[in-house]
């Protein structure tokens, strides 16, 4: 039985195989989709490496590519959104965490005078480690957004080492060099947040005084290298760097 319109609320953050997942489902038991996003605000303050709304927001489109006239983006300012009260809605989606959740939303719906959602619990799936995929996860740089580790299989037995000419070439810079004052990092920072805005993938960020920048802009690295050093002297500062940012140290 086709719902007519299915109701799905999150952050949406780093838009992963899970959230596919629970987006496909709803497009096969319903005709269409709300699709309900939480705001920056909220987003930020639970996170803020999250991306932005506008940017999970197209990442969703993206993916949905010819079935997005079937659902509809929207601002999710609370945890319940518009389900208790949504006049049309006829069906709302979750996870297994979250169910509750809508019981509690049906029980206020009836107080409303409003019939019950069909409530469709769509289970987590799993990463390699067998451990849920997570935006959280992600965000630390512990695995991808298909679930699978940085590093191919087989390669935790190994010590990796630098050779000198691997040492020699990463002397130079590569890339695209954005420079700035030595005594004001945040400069060329704030140039670099700037160009890679809205662009995926982790921020990788190397040396104390660049992951301590990072931070101080409130934008902390997905990824981090320190050494408590800065032109090979012991570096003070480095105390002030939030290790908890991290979650393998």
């Amino acid at each position: 039985m086709m719902h007519d319109l299915g109701l799905v609320g999150g952050t949406f953050d780093r838009l992963h195989a899970g959230h596919r997942a629970l987006i496909e489902r709803g497009l096969s038991e319903c005709t269409s989709l709300e699709i309900w996003l939480t705001s920056d605000s909220i987003a930020q303050a639970k996170d803020p490496r999250c991306e932005s709304w506008s940017v999970r927001g197209q990442n969703i489109l993206d993916f949905l590519e010819d079935s997005s006239n079937r659902v509809s983006l929207h601002v999710l300012e609370d945890s319940d959104g518009p389900a208790p009260w949504h006049q049309s809605a006829t069906a709302i989606l979750c996870t297994p965490e979250t169910r509750a959740a809508c019981d509690r939303i049906n029980s206020e719906r009836n107080q409303n005078g409003l019939p019950n959602l069909a409530i469709v619990v769509v289970p987590h799936l799993n990463a390699h480690d067998g451990y849920p995929i997570s935006s959280s996860r992600i965000r630390s740089g512990e695995i991808s957004t298909e679930g699978e580790s940085w590093l191919p299989s087989g390669l935790g037995d190994f010590d990796f080492l630098m050779t000198k000419e691997v040492e020699l070439n990463l002397k130079d810079p590569f890339g695209r060099l954005i420079e700035g004052p030595e005594e004001n990092p945040e400069f060329a920072m704030r140039l670099v947040l700037e160009e890679i805005f809205g662009k995926l993938g982790p921020i990788i960020a190397v040396g104390d005084v660049t992951v301590k920048t990072l931070q101080d802009l409130g934008n902390p690295a997905d990824i981090a290298l320190i050494d408590e050093r800065t032109k090979r002297e012991l570096w003070a500062e480095a105390a002030d760097i939030d290790n908890s940012n991290y979650l393998n140290q």
